[in-house]
């Protein structure tokens, strides 16, 4: 019965991904041994913006060595991704989710600049707290979705030394930030929600000078509800071709 419930999954991912191996991510499917010293955990953290606290949840992965980490900057709706934070803690990741001001219940007025000071504060926090949390500082990824993705791509375009970024579905033209972002990794995924052209022609801008950036387009939702799988599995494992956690 597995069997067949997992071969329409891997035809997808063929279609997806025709330039990478059609294969399941064993962080989707397998929990890792367990270290009884350092354990994965949930941490609730306050994140200082502008004299508001962000709260956050930081997803802690298992070890005490130096974790790649991804910061969650999701947006306005209701999906939190929190399937994808689970899965990339998993695969070895750290994971700090937080909302920017006037969304999920966070006092302020929602802008995308205030959304922009509340990604940096994040970052900053991350930055801060490396040695407490172990973090790597060099490999702290933006992982942006929605609004998220906006601010994620800003963050990305006025920090060079962040080593690559992810971006689903972003909802607004990036052109001008391409040429500060091109010589690095970006993974972009776009639904039937309006964001293909924007994103297509973010990565027809930085493609000739950053050949691992990737592009994939779901025929899906906007909250990929119907393709969570795939997003995740494609997200780790190109993450992992980027690099390579140590446990």
């Amino acid at each position: 019965m597995k069997y067949f419930r997992m071969r329409p999954f891997l035809l997808a991912l063929a279609l997806l991904v025709p330039v990478a191996r059609a294969q399941i991510n064993s962080a989707l499917l397998i929990d890792p041994n367990p270290d009884l010293k350092f354990p994965a955990r949930n941490l609730d953290v306050t994140v200082p913006s502008h004299s508001t606290p962000l709260q956050g949840v930081l997803y802690l992965a298992e070890g005490n060595k130096p974790h790649p980490t991804a910061l969650l900057l999701n947006g306005a709706g209701s999906e939190q991704n929190t399937d994808l934070a689970q899965t990339l803690r998993r695969a070895g990741w750290n994971i700090l989710s937080v909302h920017p001001r006037g969304t999920a219940g966070v006092p302020g007025t929602y802008t995308p600049a205030t959304a922009m000071e509340d990604a940096e504060a994040a970052y900053a926090f991350l930055q801060t707290n490396a040695t407490t949390y172990f973090a790597d500082p060099k490999k702290i990824v933006p992982l942006g979705y929605s609004e998220g993705a906006t601010a994620a791509l800003s963050l990305f375009a006025q920090n060079p030394q962040i080593p690559a970024v992810v971006l689903i579905s972003l909802p607004t033209p990036a052109a001008p930030d391409a040429p500060k972002v091109a010589a690095r990794p970006v993974l972009l995924f776009s639904a039937e929600d309006g964001s293909a052209p924007q994103t297509e022609a973010l990565l027809l801008a930085i493609k000739p000078a950053s050949p691992h950036s990737l592009h994939m387009h779901m025929r899906t939702d906007h909250n990929y509800a119907t393709l969570r799988i795939a997003l995740q599995s494609i997200t780790v494992d190109w993450l992992a071709r980027q690099f390579r956690p140590e446990r």
